[in-house]
């Protein structure tokens, strides 16, 4: 069975453990027909990309001339 904690101590970004970690699991639900864990991958998957539009946004607010401006 694949765990999160597999993946905690690796060094990685969260985004780098959030990708390993959904790859590896979708590969065993779909080895074992493991619904459950088939909808627990499309949920990690919309977490890592509000992850990803997150740090996208607030790097274009810390790089932005509006915020030079506010200083």
């Amino acid at each position: 069975m694949i765990t999160l904690n597999d993946y905690l101590y690796s060094g990685d970004t969260i985004l780098r453990i959030l990708h390993n970690y959904i790859h590896d699991l979708r590969a065993e639900a779909k080895k074992t027909h493991n619904e459950v864990d088939m909808i627990h991958c499309n949920f990690l998957i919309l977490i890592r990309e509000l992850l990803e539009h997150n740090d996208f946004l607030t790097c274009l607010l810390y790089t932005s001339d509006a915020a030079d401006d506010k200083a």
